[in-house]
C-alpha cells in the first residue's frame, strides 16, 4: 500500500504548489488480472474495427455517376403535350333537288297553259309552265309538301321554279307574277319550307310557313300577310322588310315601299238569304274600307274559286249554279289597295230536282235537272 501512499502525497504536494494532480503521469502500478487482460483487448479490438470501418466510408471516393447518353445534335427535344387537333367538321353538302310537278287539284273555266287551253286530263305543271287565266279561269295546285297556290281570273304567270329538296320533305319554288294575284298557303302542316318565293316586277315576297297574297296591276305590287311571316325585298331597298302576320305592303312602280300597315279587320255580314235564284247579304261597313272583295268557292278556304267581284256596295248577290254546298268570302280593301282577312259564310247551290229517294235527277247529258228550268 506504501505506493498509493506515497502518490497521495506527492499529489497534495503539487496542489499546495498550485498544480494539478496528473493521475496519468504517474500511474498505478497495478498488475491487471488475466480476466481485465481480455475484457481490455477485446474493447480494444472492438474499438479498433469500428474505427477502421468509419474510416473506410468516410475516404471511399464516391460512385461514379454513369454518363448521360448522348444526344444527337438533329435530334429533337421532346414534344411538350398539347390537346389533339379536332378535324374539322365537313360542311353538309347541299342536297341535291329534284323536279317536283305541282298537281292540279281544282280548274274552272278558261286557263292557258303555254299558250294551250288546259284539257281536263292534264293533273300536274311543270317548272317552266307559263299560265294565264281568262276572265273565268280560276286555277289551285298543291306543291309536293301539301302548300296550296290559287291564281284567280286575269292573273298571268310562270312557274320558275318547282323542285324539292332529295329526302327531305321540303320544296324550292320561286313564282314569276307578271300580272293578277295568287295566293298562297305555304307549308299548311307546318313541316316547314325550304323556300317559296312570289317575285313580281318590283318586288320578291319569301315566305316562311305564311298563308300569303300577293297581286301586281299596273306596275305595282301588293303583298298581305294573313299567317306567320314573310320577308319583301325591292330594289330600292338593301336590305329586305319584314312582314308580320296581319300585315301589308304596297310597293311603288318605282320599287319604294309606298306603304306598310296593318290589315283591316274581317268584316261582319248577315247570314245569306236566297231570293228568288240568289243569294242575298249585308256587310257591316269596316271604317276605312273603300271597297270590298267577294268572291265564292267550293271550299271553306276560298282556295277553289268560283267566281270573284270588288264592290263598293254593302248589299251583295251570290250563287252558284250547281247543287250542293258552297262559300262566300267577304274582304275589306283599304285606300292603299290592301286587302284584309276574310270572313266565310256557307249556302246552298242552285235547287236540283230529286227522286223519292233524295237522289238528284240527271239530264241525257249527266247534268243535274235545275228547278230554276221550270220557273
Amino acid at each position: 500500500m506504501s505506493y498509493i501512499l506515497d502518490a497521495l502525497r506527492k499529489a497534495e504536494q503539487e496542489r499546495h504548489l498550485g498544480q494539478a494532480p496528473n493521475p496519468i503521469a504517474a500511474p498505478l502500478p497495478v498488475q491487471p488480472s488475466g480476466k481485465q487482460l481480455w475484457l481490455w483487448l477485446g474493447a480494444g479490438l472492438g474499438l479498433g474495427l469500428n474505427a477502421a470501418l468509419l474510416i473506410y466510408f468516410l475516404t471511399r471516393p464516391p460512385a461514379a455517376t454513369p454518363p448521360a447518353p448522348a444526344t444527337s445534335a438533329t435530334a429533337p427535344a421532346p414534344a411538350s403535350p398539347r390537346p389533339q387537333a379536332t378535324a374539322p367538321t365537313p360542311a353538309t353538302p347541299a342536297r341535291p333537288e329534284v323536279a317536283a310537278p305541282a298537281r292540279i287539284t281544282h280548274q274552272t273555266g278558261q286557263i292557258l297553259v303555254n299558250g294551250q287551253a288546259l284539257g281536263a286530263g292534264t293533273t300536274h305543271l311543270q317548272e317552266g309552265d307559263l299560265i294565264r287565266t281568262g276572265s273565268n279561269g280560276y286555277l289551285t295546285l298543291e306543291l309536293q309538301d301539301g302548300s296550296q297556290l290559287s291564281v284567280p281570273a286575269q292573273a298571268s304567270l310562270s312557274v320558275t321554279r318547282m323542285r324539292a329538296f332529295e329526302g327531305t320533305g321540303l320544296t324550292d319554288s320561286i313564282i314569276a307574277l307578271d300580272d293578277g294575284d295568287v295566293e298562297s298557303r305555304v307549308s299548311p302542316e307546318k313541316t316547314g319550307v325550304g323556300r317559296f318565293e312570289v317575285r313580281t316586277p318590283v318586288s320578291i315576297t319569301g315566305v316562311r310557313g305564311t298563308e300569303l297574297r300577293v297581286r301586281t296591276q299596273q306596275g305595282m305590287a301588293h303583298s298581305e300577310v294573313l299567317e306567320g311571316r314573310a320577308e319583301l325585298g325591292t330594289q330600292q331597298r338593301s336590305t329586305p322588310t319584314a312582314l308580320k302576320q296581319n300585315q301589308g305592303a304596297a310597293v311603288g312602280t318605282d320599287g319604294n315601299i309606298m306603304a306598310l300597315a296593318p290589315l283591316l279587320p274581317a268584316p261582319q255580314i248577315s247570314t245569306p238569304e236566297r231570293r228568288g235564284g240568289q243569294w242575298n247579304s249585308t256587310i257591316q261597313a269596316v271604317p276605312g274600307a273603300q271597297a270590298y272583295l267577294v268572291q265564292t268557292s267550293t271550299d271553306p278556304q276560298g282556295a277553289k274559286l268560283l267566281s270573284r267581284d270588288i264592290t263598293t256596295n254593302t248589299d251583295i248577290q251570290f250563287g252558284a249554279s250547281r247543287p250542293g254546298t258552297y262559300y262566300v268570302t267577304v274582304r275589306a280593301i283599304d285606300r292603299h289597295g290592301l286587302m284584309g282577312p276574310d270572313t266565310i259564310e256557307s249556302f246552298e247551290g242552285a235547287a236540283s230536282l230529286t227522286s223519292s229517294d233524295g237522289q238528284a235527277v240527271v239530264s241525257n247529258f249527266g247534268d243535274p235537272i235545275l228547278l230554276s228550268q221550270f220557273e
